[in-house]
């Protein structure tokens, strides 16, 4: 289902964050990777990589500072739901992506929230990513209305953590945008839940979480 590497050359990582792909999309196809996040902090804290492999442009995914087709694929990790205006977004990387091209998208899907155990503990939490998270098929819509086809779906069992005790470590560090965005109390209290039912499994694991991939072709 992926993109064959001998036709990638020109890989971009749309909302890179500091990195975390960047570097492995390098290493999987052979070839720079151009980094673009809006968020200037996210790149000041980006991970250290050779310039030869890898370069950062600060951007909004609905204006992207690149040639028509100069991109052979574009990756896009848990970002679709962080669009301001995904229709838009999804235009311009039909811009950017040359004929042929292949955007891939790793998205968590609104049908799946509930597969995420800590989900029920943090119900104002659970209430946003159900509103904010897209479904599998509005996801595939919004890229097939602007010129890409259908190259391959797949929900893929993410490892998480591998006992409940990193489960709750994980949690406890609060590093998920949902957990941000509620209030303190909603948070400790749901965490003071989550506690005792990670105690309550003892040294069970691992936890795996399901992450969907997308393949689309651009026409």
């Amino acid at each position: 289902m992926l993109p064959p590497a001998p036709a990638i050359r020109r890989v971009l990582d749309l909302g890179c964050g500091t990195g975390r792909f960047t570097g492995l999309l390098a290493d999987l196809y052979g070839t720079a990777v151009i980094g673009v996040e809006p968020s200037h902090g996210m790149l000041a804290g980006r991970e250290p990589l050779d310039p030869t492999r890898a370069g950062f442009l600060a951007a909004a995914a609905e204006a992207l500072p690149l040639a028509p087709g100069a991109i052979d694929l574009v990756f896009l990790s848990l970002v679709y739901h962080h669009l301001r205006a995904p229709s838009a977004a999804v235009a311009e990387l039909r811009r950017v992506v040359r004929p042929g091209g292949h955007a891939m998208v790793r998205q968590v899907v609104r049908e799946s929230v509930d597969a995420f155990e800590h989900a029920r503990f943090f119900p104002e939490a659970r209430a946003l990513d159900l509103e904010r998270m897209p479904s599998r098929d509005g996801l595939a819509r919004t890229f097939l209305a602007h010129g890409f086809a259908s190259g391959g779906h797949a929900i893929v069992r993410h490892l998480f953590a591998r006992s409940y005790e990193e489960y709750y470590r994980k949690i406890s560090l609060r590093g998920l945008s949902s957990l941000q965005a509620i209030a303190d109390e909603a948070f400790a209290r749901g965490l003071a839940a989550f506690e005792a039912h990670c105690r309550a499994a003892g040294g069970a694991g691992p936890i795996y979480e399901p992450v969907e991939l997308f393949v689309f072709r651009r026409a």
